[in-house]
């Protein structure tokens, strides 16, 4: 699936947007997968890629936060701007403003050690430029 999204994407195919919506609307673990391995830190196609990331965020809260938990090594080593970009929204997101809550992110986190301690190191990087709830702080190094 990962070859056919980067296919269209980069054969400039009107039919990688409808692609990227029907893998989010299936809302499953591969589709939700599919979609994080094609992210790439290309600035030519940084549109397609903002695209990607918004794709997930259709998908069901808790089968992202698994996609994204068990390949989160990858996608910092395959497209690390990305990577931190989608982990700053999911730490900042709060379920009073919609589906995603970063509380449900770093639970789901919490259960795979290495993917923690990357969630751990980012979001120390991050909190130089980006605050983050009390709630989160707490939740990361509490």
């Amino acid at each position: 699936m990962i070859k056919k999204i980067k296919e269209l994407l980069f054969s400039e195919d009107p039919n990688f947007f409808v692609l990227i919506h029907d893998l989010s609307e299936l809302s499953t673990i591969d589709s939700i997968t599919a979609l994080f391995m094609s992210l790439e830190d290309n600035y030519d196609y940084y549109d397609e890629m903002n695209a990607i990331m918004h794709a997930t965020e259709r998908a069901e809260p808790r089968i992202v936060y698994l996609s994204l938990t068990h390949n989160l090594q990858t996608l910092l080593q395959q497209s690390p701007n990305w990577c931190r970009t989608i982990l700053r929204r999911h730490l900042s997101a709060v379920k009073s403003q919609g589906r995603f809550d970063a509380l449900d992110f770093i639970t789901c986190a919490k259960s795979d050690d290495e993917a923690f301690e990357i969630v751990q190191k980012l979001a120390l990087e991050l909190c130089e430029k980006y605050d983050f709830t009390e709630e989160v702080t707490l939740s990361l190094w509490g």
